[in-house]
């Protein structure tokens, strides 16, 4: 998987912020395996359950990936999706502690390389857009799924309501690794309204 335990630097910063062990390789064979460590993590550890969760994972987590690596073409930078070696094993553990009840969605992130080209650019703003495009994508098809879930195939739509909801929260936590970090850092404004329609979307799944 190429060079497996590369010590993550900021792209903002430029120092290593943070004695992270990210993952590097295919960027295909990275994403296929954080899709299924995602389905196991929302599957409770039910082998029929995790089957079912590859579709709403797919179509949100995927989803968001190739509509984050869009935008950021649109503004010019070149995009590796990474995973996070202890974000991994920190995620799993807490599935298999709570016995399936509790979901930590730390496992990788989509990292902004640089520029590619000429231009004056505002490269904290840029990557906070990026992280704003995944964010927004995740939320609507939470909503979406809230919305049809007393529908015909009503399980299918909770499932990606909860996937979608589940991603946004996580994703913009102001946090180290976080993708909320950018956003928080470009525009606190911005941010707060992201995190507040993440966590009204993540209450409604309980109440």
């Amino acid at each position: 998987m190429g060079k497996p335990y590369k010590s993550f630097t900021s792209t903002l910063t430029g120092v290593d912020v943070m004695q992270t062990q990210v993952i590097e390789g295919n960027e295909l064979k990275l994403m296929g395996i954080a899709w299924l460590i995602i389905a196991f993590l929302f599957s409770g550890m039910n082998p029929t359950i995790f089957l079912l969760m590859l579709i709403p994972v797919g179509v949100v987590f995927v989803g968001k990936w190739l509509i984050q690596k869009y935008v950021a073409k649109l503004l010019g930078y070149n995009t590796q999706f990474v995973l996070y070696r202890e974000g991994i094993i920190m995620s799993v553990l807490v599935t298999i502690l709570s016995f399936g009840h509790f979901v930590l969605l730390t496992i990788g992130n989509l990292m902004v390389l640089g520029k590619t080209g000429w231009g004056i650019t505002n490269q904290v703003r840029d990557e906070a857009m990026i992280a704003l495009a995944g964010i927004g994508y995740a939320l609507a098809l939470g909503f979406l799924g809230l919305f049809l879930g007393a529908s015909v195939c009503g399980n299918f739509w909770f499932m990606l309501s909860k996937v979608g909801f589940f991603i946004a929260f996580w994703s913009a936590l102001p946090v180290f690794g976080m993708e909320g970090k950018k956003v928080f850092e470009w525009n606190k404004i911005v941010w707060a309204v992201a995190m507040l329609a993440s966590s009204i979307g993540m209450f409604s799944l309980y109440y």
